[in-house]
């Protein structure tokens, strides 16, 4: 963990007691507690070691150290850790039939995993279909996204010299090229830490519940490429990421189609690159167990 300014180790501090007083008072107890009564983010127990110092960080920085800010924002996490069941989730199997769509593959130029978002697949009539047609399918396909997500979360090694920030590169092949009218209902909702494409106006609960784990992974990121986007989709996010903390918008990085490998190689070397990317790797990717 890197040197702390007097300024963040302040705030470490005095989020620190903010969640103590919280425990003590049962205030987060009675949001997300297991039955013995501990309070948990991603599998680990907050103030029980020194891997909260590095969690909470991770928190005042999507906060600019604004200490109070910060701790709604764990609040609200664990609320909705608690609604969405996130625990149980895990233990659900859910199967593997998005694993074109998101996916881990090699490292960034730092060591950080890569996450890929390839929604370009959904032109895949068949796995459109599959995935999003209906009610039923769409929450599967939800469930999975956030099993997914928080298994990569709790295979990160939050102690202080560990490497736990995950690059995010989102693939937005599917708003290239695409017939007029032929997809009226495209929606994109995003999950900050994995931004998800949902194609249907009416899939509110989707919308609202990524909107709400975004903030798991506005944390745990450390960079995000939105590539082989569209000109109308990068003025879109401009006026989006207005309402972001200056240092959850400096995570996005933008680039047109012509730009796509030349960013990708700016944060990942060719050979962990994927083949269809531009890249020099053919490996498989790796699946979260």
């Amino acid at each position: 963990m890197e040197v702390l300014t007097k300024i963040e180790t302040r705030a470490l501090k005095e989020l620190k007691t903010l969640i103590q007083d919280a425990l003590d008072s049962n205030k987060l107890t009675s949001i997300e507690a297991d039955h013995h009564g501990i309070v948990s983010i991603w599998g680990i127990p907050l103030l029980a070691d020194e891997r909260t110092d590095v969690i909470l960080l991770k928190f005042l920085r999507a906060r600019d150290f604004r200490v109070k800010d910060a701790f709604i924002m764990i609040k609200n996490t664990l609320q909705w850790r608690k609604e969405f069941e996130v625990d149980a989730l895990l233990k659900e199997d859910l199967g593997n039939d998005y694993d074109k769509v998101v996916f881990i593959h090699g490292v960034d130029k730092h060591d950080h995993p890569v996450c890929y978002n390839v929604f370009g697949e959904f032109h895949n009539k068949e796995l459109y279909q599959n995935t999003l047609s209906d009610a039923e399918k769409r929450n599967k396909f939800l469930r999975w996204l956030i099993q997914f997500t928080e298994k990569t979360i709790r295979t990160f090694d939050f102690t202080p010299k560990g490497i736990i920030p995950l690059l995010l590169s989102m693939i937005w092949e599917i708003l290239l090229g695409m017939e007029s009218g032929k997809y009226t209902k495209l929606l994109i909702s995003f999950l900050r830490f994995c931004r998800i494409t949902t194609l249907n106006l009416q899939s509110n609960r989707m919308r609202i519940e990524l909107q709400r784990s975004g903030v798991e992974l506005e944390c745990t990121l450390n960079r995000e490429l939105c590539i082989n986007t569209s000109w109308w989709y990068m003025i879109f996010n401009w006026i989006f990421l207005t309402v972001f903390a200056p240092g959850s918008k400096n995570k996005f990085v933008f680039a047109t189609p012509s730009k796509t490998t030349e960013t990708l190689f700016k944060y990942i070397s060719p050979e962990h690159v994927p083949v269809q990317f531009g890249g020099h790797s053919n490996e498989r990717p790796i699946w979260v167990p």
